[in-house]
């Protein structure tokens, strides 16, 4: 819904610039809308992205410490919405089973057609998070520069997930400041 309205903005001037943003899975969520408008061909050099503490999908959902807020119970067996089958299933398998259908929304599953100007992505992640590990938070680095086809510029701070919604409102402003201030530059 997000890379429609990017698009409908875009169309409508030739001046406008779109910046997505948000904060832990909100910043997962604009980095595929801001894919999404690549891919739907817009002019990549009016689009941009302030990425504050995010992951590339929404298997951090299942892994750490939020995987304890899931009803795996309510989950084993189920396929597609269908009704349970096999209630007695694993506790590894009915988690191997969610991971297939959250990867299906893995931002790297997004690749916008070759040849688009890149959008100016940057972020910022955190080197202590729990919520978000590194290893998401740097798979994220990865898929973000991948999707977004230039250098996403990211910087690490100091703490986790808690300090990160505490500093929010100094960080995730000066984020999307500087990150606006760079599409500006390239107009």
């Amino acid at each position: 819904e997000s890379a429609a309205v990017a698009v409908f903005l875009l169309k409508q001037s030739p001046n406008n610039t779109v910046l997505f943003t948000g904060f832990s899975f909100g910043a997962a969520m604009s980095s595929i809308a801001c894919s999404f408008a690549l891919k739907a061909g817009m002019d990549g050099s009016r689009l941009g992205a302030a990425l504050y503490v995010g992951c590339a999908s929404p298997c951090v959902l299942s892994d750490g410490v939020l995987e304890d807020g899931i009803a795996w119970e309510a989950l084993r067996g189920r396929r597609g919405g269908e009704e349970p089958t096999a209630s007695n299933e694993s506790h590894k398998t009915t988690r191997k089973v969610l991971f297939e259908e959250l990867y299906k929304t893995q931002l790297e599953n997004i690749k916008p057609p070759e040849g688009n100007d890149a959008a100016i992505v940057q972020g910022n992640s955190m080197e202590h998070d729990h919520f978000i590990k590194v290893k998401y938070a740097r798979e994220f680095e990865q898929q973000v520069q991948a999707t977004s086809q230039q250098d996403y510029q990211v910087e690490w701070l100091p703490g986790g997930h808690v300090f990160a919604a505490l500093a929010r409102p100094l960080l995730h402003k000066k984020l999307i400041v500087d990150t606006c201030s760079k599409i500006r530059m390239i107009e």
